[in-house]
C-alpha cells in the first residue's frame, strides 16, 4: 500500500481542484456531484462547508480514510476466502492474500486514491465487500445486502460491479451456487443500479445540470459506440496503462486451467468454467454500463474488468494443490502488483511535474493579461478558446492520461476556473469557439506555451490551446 500510494500522501491536486476552489464546497457539490448522483460525496462536501474545513485539510483527511478503507476491504475479502477454504497451507494463504491485493490495488483503483473524494470512493468498495460477507455468512441477509449496496451506489456507482463476480467466485470455491439466492442478489444489484440512475436524473433536474440520457442500442451511432468500447477494452492501450495486459493475463490463467483439465488424472471437467464466466461477466458489465449511459471508459470505470485478474487468481489458488503451482500464482500476483506500483509511482511523479508547469504558465498568463489591461486601460471580461492543429493534453515527455497528467490550461471542464484562479479579481465568461482557429490561428501548431497563442480584441481574449 505504501509503495502504491506513498507519493500521493503529500497534497497532490487533481485537475478538478480549480473548480472546487472557485465554486466552493456547496456550489461544486450541487453541480458536479449532483449531476453524477454521488449523494455521499455531496453530503461530505456539505459537512466540510459547515465545519469550515480548509481544502488542504479535507484532501489529507480523505487520503487517510481512503487508505484505511482500502486496507479494510483487502483484509475483509481475504478473510472471506480463508473462511470459505479452510484447508489452507502457508503458500495458499500467501496466494490468496496477493490475489486479493490485485483485485483492489491496480491501475484502475489508482484514481480512487487520486481524486478529492477518495475516501468516499473507497467507502463504496468497502460497503460492497461487507455485502459479500453478508451474503455468505448471514441468514437474514437480503435487506442488509440491499442497503449496503444502495449506500455503495450513492458513493460511486461502478463499485457495485464487483459484487456479482465476487459472489460467483466464492460460490464456485464452495462448490455451491444457490440459484435462487444468486438470482435474488442479481435483482438487488439491478434495482440499485436503476435507483442510482433515477437519483442522477432527479438531481440533474433539481440542480439544473445537464441531462442524463440512456441510449437504446437501436441505431447505427449507438452500435458504433458499442463497437468502439469493445475495441478499446480488448485491443488498445488506454491513456494510463496497456489494458491488453488484462486480457493476456486472464487468457493465460484460463489456458493454464484448461491444460490442467487435459493432463490431470482427476475429474476436473468444469474447473475452467468459473474463470471464463468471471472474465466475460466483468467485461460485459463494464461495456454495458459505459455504452448504455454514454460514460467515457475512464480507468475508474474499468475497475471490475481489471479486478477480474485477481478474481481468477483467487480461483486458481483454490484449485491448486502443489508447491510449484502456488509459487507460480505468487509470482504472477507479485508481477502484477509491482507493475501497478511502478505505474502509480510514475503517474504521481508526472502529476507533480504537470502541476508545477501549470503554476509557471499561470504566472505567465497573468502577466500577459495584466500587461494588456494596463496598456489599454481595459478589463477583460470574456475568453473564447480553441485548439490548435495537433493539441495534446500533456507536454513532451509526459505520458498522456485521462486527467492525472492533463495540463490545467487544456481541460475544457476546468479552463474557465483555471483562468479565474491565476487571474484574481476576474470572473471570465469562457466560451469554446473552434471557428476562431480558422479566423485567427489557422495552421498554427505549437508544442509548448507561447504568447502567440493570445490575441486580444477589446475586452475579449482569443486563446488557442496547444
Amino acid at each position: 500500500m505504501v509503495l502504491f500510494v506513498g507519493k500521493l500522501l503529500p497534497i497532490n491536486y487533481p485537475s478538478d481542484i480549480y473548480n472546487i476552489i472557485e465554486l466552493g464546497y456547496i456550489k461544486y457539490a450541487n453541480s458536479w456531484f449532483a449531476k453524477s448522483g454521488r449523494v455521499m460525496c455531496m453530503l461530505v462536501f456539505y459537512i466540510m462547508h459547515i465545519l469550515n474545513i480548509e481544502l488542504d485539510s479535507y484532501i489529507f483527511i480523505m487520503k487517510i480514510f481512503s487508505i484505511i478503507f482500502a486496507i479494510s476491504s483487502i483484509y475483509m475479502f481475504y478473510n472471506i476466502l480463508i473462511q470459505v477454504d479452510r484447508n489452507t497451507t502457508i503458500y495458499k494463504r500467501i496466494g490468496y492474500l496477493l490475489a486479493t491485493i490485485t483485485i483492489f490495488i491496480n491501475f484502475s483503483s489508482y484514481q480512487f486514491f487520486y481524486y478529492t473524494e477518495s475516501g468516499v470512493m473507497w467507502l463504496g468498495i468497502l460497503l460492497v465487500v461487507l455485502a459479500i460477507k453478508t451474503y455468505f455468512f448471514e441468514e437474514k441477509k437480503y435487506v442488509k445486502e440491499a442497503l449496503l449496496l444502495f449506500f455503495s451506489v450513492i458513493c460511486y456507482q461502478s463499485m457495485i460491479l464487483i459484487y456479482i463476480p465476487s459472489i460467483i467466485l466464492i460460490s464456485f470455491m464452495k462448490n455451491k451456487l444457490d440459484k435462487k439466492d444468486f438470482l435474488i442478489n442479481t435483482l438487488i444489484v439491478l434495482i440499485n443500479l436503476i435507483i442510482g440512475y433515477v437519483i442522477v436524473v432527479l438531481f440533474r433536474k433539481i440542480f439544473n445540470t445537464q441531462k442524463y440520457i440512456i441510449l437504446p442500442l437501436s441505431n447505427i451511432g449507438n452500435l458504433k459506440l458499442l463497437y468502439n468500447n469493445i475495441h478499446f477494452v480488448l485491443l488498445l492501450y488506454n491513456d494510463n496503462f496497456p489494458i491488453i495486459t488484462v486480457l493476456l493475463l486472464n487468457y493465460s490463467i484460463i489456458v493454464y486451467e484448461i491444460l490442467k483439465i487435459v493432463f490431470s488424472k482427476e475429474n476436473k471437467k468444469y474447473i475452467a468454467i468459473p474463470s471464463v464466466i468471471i472474465y466475460i461477466l466483468c467485461f460485459v458489465e463494464v461495456i454495458a454500463i459505459a455504452t448504455i449511459t454514454r460514460t467515457y471508459l475512464a480507468d475508474r470505470i474499468l475497475f471490475a474488468y481489471i479486478a477480474s485478474i485477481g478474481f481468477n487468481l483467487c480461483y486458481l489458488t483454490k484449485n491448486s494443490n502443489s508447491k510449484i503451482e502456488y509459487i507460480i500464482i505468487i509470482l504472477i500476483s507479485l508481477f502484477w502488483i509491482i507493475v501497478n506500483c511502478l505505474n502509480s509511482y510514475n503517474l504521481t511523479s508526472w502529476s507533480y511535474i504537470v502541476k508545477e508547469n501549470d503554476k509557471i504558465i499561470g504566472k505567465k498568463v497573468y502577466d500577459i493579461i495584466s500587461n494588456y489591461e494596463k496598456q489599454n486601460n481595459i478589463v477583460l471580461n470574456k475568453i473564447e478558446y480553441c485548439y490548435d492543429k495537433n493539441s495534446t493534453r500533456v507536454d513532451y515527455g509526459i505520458r498522456r492520461t485521462e486527467e492525472t497528467t492533463c495540463r490545467a490550461f487544456f481541460g475544457d471542464w476546468i479552463i474557465d476556473n483555471v483562468f479565474n484562479y491565476y487571474c484574481p479579481n476576474h470572473k471570465f465568461i469562457t466560451k469554446y469557439n473552434q471557428d476562431i482557429y480558422e479566423k485567427i490561428f489557422k495552421n498554427k501548431d505549437w508544442d509548448n506555451f507561447s504568447e502567440e497563442q493570445f490575441e486580444f480584441s477589446g475586452d475579449i481574449l482569443y486563446y488557442c490551446i496547444y
